[in-house]
């Protein structure tokens, strides 16, 4: 498993070739307060995902599925992300971490706050905004629901969802991404992130 993510880690921008973006996507604002972005699979487009599109994801200011495969209709805001990056457990934690890497240094650095869920996750997005409002975003905030079993600081849950500040989102990519001993692979992807 190390070595299967290392050789992902190595070859972070071959990726980005296989990366389409929906017309959908292409039209969401670059700014604004939340970045939504939430984790699904093929075999969930047209359950799960389809079901998150018709409800909060339009909520957000820039709310977007993230897949590796193309959807039957443009009209959804996507990006084929993990595209070459096979659907597995252990690749959950690479495709987050990549993930947030795509945001920052291919969509935008402008959100106040970045929001990551499962295609199972329902968020309330109108609470979680009145919540950030009370927040500095130039402050590094990894906000969600802790659990403790697996490091001494805790973390915080990766079903419950979580969400980084824009300034967690700038340490996790200028100063953690490319660093193996800082933020070393897991199999976990919630632990992973919590590092």
């Amino acid at each position: 498993m190390a070595n299967e993510q290392a050789v992902f880690r190595a070859s972070d921008p071959l990726l980005l070739q296989f990366v389409y973006t929906s017309p959908a996507a292409r039209r969401l604002p670059r700014s604004g307060q939340l970045f939504c972005w939430v984790q699904t699979a093929k075999i969930y487009h047209d359950t799960r995902a389809l079901a998150i599109n018709e409800t909060w994801l339009s909520r957000c200011d820039h709310g977007q599925l993230f897949t590796g495969d193309f959807f039957s209709s443009n009209d959804i805001p996507y990006s084929t992300v993990f595209a070459g990056i096979p659907d597995s457990y252990y690749n959950l934690f690479f495709k987050s971490r990549y993930a947030f890497f795509y945001i920052y240094h291919y969509i935008s650095k402008d959100f106040d706050w970045y929001m990551k869920a499962d295609d199972d996750t329902y968020v309330v997005v109108e609470h979680l905004k009145e919540y950030l409002s009370h927040l500095d975003p130039n402050i590094p905030y990894y906000l969600g629901y802790t659990l403790r079993p697996y490091l001494e600081n805790g973390y915080n849950a990766g079903g419950a969802g979580y969400v980084l500040s824009r300034a967690a989102v700038k340490i996790f990519n200028e100063m953690l991404y490319d660093n193996e001993t800082l933020c070393p692979d897991d199999i976990y992807e919630d632990v992973g992130i919590g590092r």
